[in-house]
């Protein structure tokens, strides 16, 4: 079993190694909030994990739909595929 001060320690090693890669790296949970954000996510997008304090990542980043419309989280496909292990593919 893993003691607080092993799990801070093993957070604080992969935090690490996040920052040390180039491209940006994130997690979320199943309702889009962050639970880790590196420096080049943050690099990248311009935002610090901070600003998730207060909103989830698909109201701060997410796409807009062919219109140019806003796509609430409950009509966006990334939310369903997590959601329902759906797999999804985007074409450009």
């Amino acid at each position: 079993m893993f003691t607080d001060s092993k799990v801070n320690k093993l957070n604080h090693i992969n935090q690490l190694i996040l920052d040390f890669v180039a491209e940006g790296i994130y997690g979320i949970d199943l309702n889009a909030n962050v639970i880790f954000w590196n420096k080049a996510a943050e690099q990248l997008t311009g935002y610090a994990i901070s600003d998730f304090k207060d909103q989830n990542l698909h109201e701060l980043i997410h796409h807009t739909n062919q219109k140019g419309e806003h796509v609430p989280i409950c009509d966006c496909p990334v939310y369903h595929a997590l959601n329902n292990g759906e797999s999804l593919f985007c074409r450009g």
